[in-house]
């Protein structure tokens, strides 16, 4: 899934993927067999802004992407941001 929020900068894009991950935490749902499983939610962000600009859509969803498996590869159920990853 994608989102796109031209109105927000990275901080209110992080603060919102926050409440997500953490509304996630709360979340539970059975599966086909009725047993109950717990929700979690990995989250990748990337953000246009004058030290990080993209050369393309395509780019820009790329760098989102790679934020989105560094949440996974660190153990999931939290949100990266591609600025994190660069300035790493």
């Amino acid at each position: 899934m994608c989102a796109a929020a031209w109105w927000s900068d990275a901080q209110e894009a992080e603060a919102v993927a926050a409440r997500l991950v953490e509304a996630a935490h709360d979340t539970t749902i059975r599966d086909g067999d009725g047993d109950i499983v717990n929700v979690t939610l990995s989250i990748g962000i990337a953000t246009l802004t004058d030290h990080c600009k993209f050369d393309s859509p395509k780019a820009f969803l790329a760098a989102a992407d790679e934020a989105l498996y560094h949440s996974k590869r660190r153990g999931r159920d939290q949100l990266t941001t591609f600025d994190s990853i660069e300035a790493a």
